[in-house]
């Protein structure tokens, strides 16, 4: 049997308000403005703010949480396998999705 534990990228590993809130401010207005409905909103009625999101345009914004991180190396060190996962676009994200944990050390 293989011990592991598995996190999610964003909002889990990583703060993503500061993308998230630039993206907003670049959105379509309205209900996209609202930080709290719009992962709600489907793709088609917010298109400028999906099209900034789910690209590498301000992904450099993103912070990990420190206690998660602390927690994911406790797991590592302990010999717990870990993944990382994440609904990020492969085509669009996948470089800076694969650089984040590195560029933080996460295992």
């Amino acid at each position: 049997m293989l011990n592991a534990s598995v996190f999610d990228l964003d909002g889990t590993v990583f703060n993503v308000k500061k993308r998230l809130d630039r993206c907003l401010s670049e959105g379509d207005g309205g209900e996209c403005a609202d930080p709290n409905r719009a992962f709600r909103i489907p793709r088609d009625r917010c298109s400028r703010f999906w099209e900034c999101y789910l690209s590498p345009k301000y992904m450099h914004l993103d912070e990990p949480y420190d206690t998660v991180v602390s927690r994911i190396r406790e797991l590592y060190e302990s010999g717990i396998h870990i993944f990382l996962i994440s609904g990020r676009l492969e085509k669009k994200q996948m470089e800076t999705t694969i650089d984040q944990p590195r560029r933080y050390q996460i295992p």
